[in-house]
């Protein structure tokens, strides 16, 4: 494991509980005499730590400063929102977002709170008590361009800390670093998504009238909320329009390096041509799935 690299939970000491794998005892209840399947009522629950550590959520969030989250263990009314969900919707990560929502306990945090990487960390906690830590799916082989079957384990995951120095204001739900070549001093906005609708409406416009688009130059130009302390939104467009190459590529680049990210890569070989190579689990609709 690299050194900028955390595992997903505490590390356990000899004799020590891995906390984020066992029964929350609050929720262990005894089960009544008269069960006769010898189950509880009571659902169990697992506690969740999240890569983010609440640490990247703005004050007004319900995440702020939250580290942990509580879920249920996933019952049969979660299996068949998972296996009608994938008929009824094309998108699976509308599936996922109503899994996690119906996996929370606290029920004033839902999935638009949180951030892909604790989305992806209470996924994996749902997959491994759910359905086992073991997951088998088609992997592609760039060498010899086949697809081969591969079983991952989810238990080996790691949190990367972020390769980016920033700062993170929770005040203005803003990032604050410095451009390496022009050592501008930049506030950007907190997620490349929140502007995504607008470059699109604004390509399309543009478009329309034969008129040219630098999708660059406008995600830089939305992007930016101050450099150096000036904020007039024309000054930031000319900035955007001059900037360096090597500046507007870490700014693109930003959002992918910001906050801790989970990974799940694992050595993968190929059953045709016997290559080896790293990959993460690929997180499809067949992800809860033990039927492919």
């Amino acid at each position: 494991m690299s050194r900028n690299s955390r595992k997903l939970g505490p590390e356990k000491q000899e004799g020590q509980k891995n906390e984020t794998s066992t029964v929350n005892p609050q929720q262990q209840v005894k089960t009544p005499d008269n069960n006769i399947f010898g189950l509880s009522f009571v659902t169990p629950t697992e506690i969740v730590d999240l890569p983010s550590n609440g640490v990247f959520y703005p004050e007004n969030s319900p995440m702020y400063n939250k580290k942990t989250l509580e879920i249920r263990h996933m019952t049969s009314k979660e299996e068949d929102l998972l296996s009608s969900g994938a008929d009824r919707y094309e998108d699976s990560f509308k599936v996922f977002d109503m899994l996690i929502d119906a996996l929370l306990v606290d029920k004033n945090v839902n999935s638009s709170h949180l951030l892909e990487e604790d989305k992806l960390a209470i996924l994996l906690n749902a997959r491994c008590t759910g359905y086992g830590e073991k997951y088998s799916v088609s992997v592609y082989c760039a060498n010899c361009k086949k697809q081969t079957k591969h079983i991952f384990d989810l238990s080996k995951n790691t949190i990367k800390e972020p390769s980016i120095k920033s700062e993170y204001i929770a005040e203005e739900d803003l990032f604050s670093f410095t451009l390496p070549k022009s050592q501008i001093d930049v506030k950007i906005i907190s997620s490349g998504d929140k502007i995504q609708d607008d470059l699109n409406t604004e390509k399309k416009q543009k478009e329309k009238y034969n008129l040219e688009f630098n999708e660059t130059v406008s995600f830089i130009s939305k992007v930016i909320v101050s450099a150096n302390g000036i904020t007039d939104r024309s000054q930031i467009s000319k900035l955007a329009e001059i900037l360096p190459a090597i500046d507007a590529k870490y700014i693109k680049e930003f959002f992918l390096n910001a906050r801790p990210t989970l990974s799940t890569k694992q050595e993968v070989k190929c059953e045709v041509c016997n290559t080896q190579t790293e990959q993460e689990a690929p997180i499809t609709w067949a992800f809860f799935r033990t039927d492919f």
